[in-house]
């Protein structure tokens, strides 16, 4: 693995961020903007030769912010009581306990909680401060009671502010009667800044990161850049760590950018983490979507949050934590930043896509199965 940098945005002013949807101001009357954009949106910055972007996240003060991760549970419906971690169970050890279990699949965990009194549990969805993470990827465990107080929305970082505009006639420069589109920019709140998490590929880099004032996202919109290396005492330096995966015992792996496999996801399929060999016992899923870049290559992918539990099929040492899936797919990329922006700059060979920082996460050891 290469030397990793953080790279901080700060919005001069505001910034906006498109979906898939083409937007034509006039033509079509309504805009929606993203507002916590993926990688992509980074790639204009870099030169993807010497750079990948392996995670998006939010910072406020000193705290990141990730992704609520997918097996972390919240009391449903407003009842009161602290976060919960959703841990595997062996299905032979529940139906020892619950009688007969009948299950569309076979797997050998599921997920199981025991509820307390009258407290339903549902999934938690948001972000959360690494503080709270530091425990979850070290050991596995939450570590102490979390209340639901800890888990911020989008709207604690970033607000969406309404922007009416009016189609323009560039031939005679005039604005066209009865043409209002609405669209929305995003505005971070004080102190909050976008962060992307960078790998270098090689020593042999023909760029530095950036850093300075730059265009981000659309609109001309400028935003001012910082990029530095993640060492020292930083938070994050622990995922420069190496991991050693023993066989037969299980694994987290915490998605830090939207990840691609091919095929099915079914338990029981084989997944290879850089060199090491896993299995796949059980996945806590954030959802998928449709990820898109120039000229709309868009291919459907699990988002950022999602928890894979994986079972080592091999030992083996010297495992990065930040580490990515090897998968391959057709992913028409615009490499060069500076190159005319044209399709026939693109490159459209069957490529693994951890090569430009999509299928990374954080390996951690698994907090162990709970047995009765």
């Amino acid at each position: 693995m290469g030397k990793l940098f953080l790279l901080e945005v700060k919005p001069v002013d505001s910034y906006v961020i498109g979906g898939l949807r083409n937007f034509q101001a006039g033509t079509d009357t309504y805009r929606e903007t993203l507002t916590l954009p993926d990688i992509t949106k980074f790639f204009a910055l870099l030169d993807l030769n010497d750079f990948k972007v392996c995670g998006v996240f939010l910072k406020s003060g000193n705290d990141i912010y990730f992704p609520i991760p997918a097996d972390f549970l919240r009391p449903r419906k407003g009842q009161r009581g602290n976060l919960k971690l959703s841990q595997l169970r062996k299905v032979e050890d529940l139906k020892s306990r619950e009688g007969d279990v009948i299950f569309d699949i076979e797997p050998e965990y599921i997920p199981y909680i025991e509820e307390e009194g009258d407290t339903k549990y549902e999934g938690a969805s948001g972000f959360i401060s690494f503080e709270y993470l530091e425990r979850y990827f070290s050991t596995g465990e939450l570590g102490e009671k979390l209340s639901t107080d800890v888990i911020k929305s989008i709207s604690d970082f970033v607000k969406q502010e309404l922007k009416i505009g009016l189609t323009l006639d560039f031939d005679r420069f005039a604005a066209e009667e009865s043409r209002l589109y609405m669209t929305f920019v995003n505005r971070v709140q004080k102190g909050v800044k976008l962060v992307a998490l960078l790998e270098q590929k090689g020593n042999d880099v023909k760029e530095s990161p950036p850093n300075g004032f730059f265009y981000f996202g659309g609109e001309t919109r400028v935003a001012e850049i910082k990029t530095e290396p993640l060492g020292g005492n930083n938070l994050l330096s622990f995922l420069e760590e190496d991991l050693e995966i023993k066989d037969g015992n299980l694994y987290r792996f915490y998605l830090t950018s939207h990840t691609y496999i091919s095929g099915e996801l079914e338990i029981g399929r084989e997944l290879k983490v850089g060199e090491c060999e896993f299995i796949l016992d059980w996945v806590f899923s954030a959802g998928k979507e449709w990820i898109s870049g120039f000229a709309k290559p868009a291919i459907r992918m699990l988002k950022p949050g999602t928890v894979l539990i994986l079972r080592a099929l091999e030992s083996c040492k010297n495992i990065k934590r930040l580490h990515y899936i090897e998968s391959e797919a057709f992913l028409p990329i615009f490499k060069e930043k500076n190159a005319e922006k044209s399709v026939h700059n693109l490159v459209r060979n069957k490529t693994n896509p951890h090569h430009y920082g999509w299928n990374y996460g954080i390996l951690a050891p698994y907090g162990g199965i709970k047995n009765e």
